[in-house]
């Protein structure tokens, strides 16, 4: 109780310091709390909204992990999604959370994609075009997902990764250490908890064809903004 008393800041009775700011003291819990959200809103400014408290953390487990996998899976292989857009099962919960609600998925009547999700695959696409001719750890991404800026949970990578990887013409080759494996839910399963062990790859060739379709694509949406 006296270290209560002394040290929680919502009790009014210590000092808050933030970088070069002014000394705060709050009176209450609303207050202190109010002052965390803000400075995290500034910290984590382009974070993505997933609203799912057992997907969007770090270590998924049980059937969302099993409900991910089958999500995962059915976006390598090119499976329509859409039958998950309505119904209360954990794979209907975790497509419409990571992929459908943040504009993601691209179907006709997507949202709009949320500031930070379009973040955090500009983040991805950048890691894989740079990953053209030269082989990349995944670390150095991991390292840019979950620091300053985005501080994206590690339950939803392995979605935005699948997401990113299958819309590339020709799929890309992950090695673990110097071996080859294919692009499955277990492997970014694994990539997620191990990316210092995980390199990816992109031929030269499928690269240059698609930065040249992505170029392509840039291009028609300027036309269009000028027409509309």
């Amino acid at each position: 109780s006296m270290l209560e008393k002394d040290y929680l800041p919502e009790l009014g009775h210590c000092r808050v310091f933030y970088m070069d700011e002014n000394v705060q003291r709050f009176k209450d819990a609303a207050s202190f709390n109010l002052f965390l959200s803000k400075k995290f809103e500034t910290y984590y400014s382009c974070t993505p909204i997933v609203n799912h408290e057992l997907l969007n953390i770090r270590n998924v487990t049980g059937q969302y992990l099993r409900a991910r996998n089958t999500i995962i899976n059915a976006l390598l292989n090119g499976n329509d999604c859409t039958k998950y857009c309505s119904g209360t099962s954990p794979e209907s919960m975790v497509f419409r959370s990571s992929l459908y609600s943040t504009g993601t998925y691209d179907s006709k009547t997507k949202p709009e994609m949320d500031h930070g999700t379009k973040e955090v695959l500009r983040e991805i696409q950048d890691f894989l075009m740079e990953s053209i001719g030269i082989r990349r750890c995944f670390s150095e991404l991991y390292k840019v997902l979950l620091g300053e800026k985005y501080g994206v949970r590690q339950g939803i990578i392995p979605i935005y990764l699948a997401s990113r990887l299958v819309a590339l013409n020709d799929m890309p080759v992950i090695y673990l250490h110097d071996r080859e494996v294919d692009v499955t839910a277990e492997i970014l399963n694994n990539l997620n908890e191990k990316p210092d062990e995980y390199y990816l790859y992109i031929e030269k060739k499928s690269g240059d064809k698609e930065q040249y379709l992505n170029a392509l694509e840039q291009l028609f949406l300027m036309q269009e903004n000028v027409a509309s």
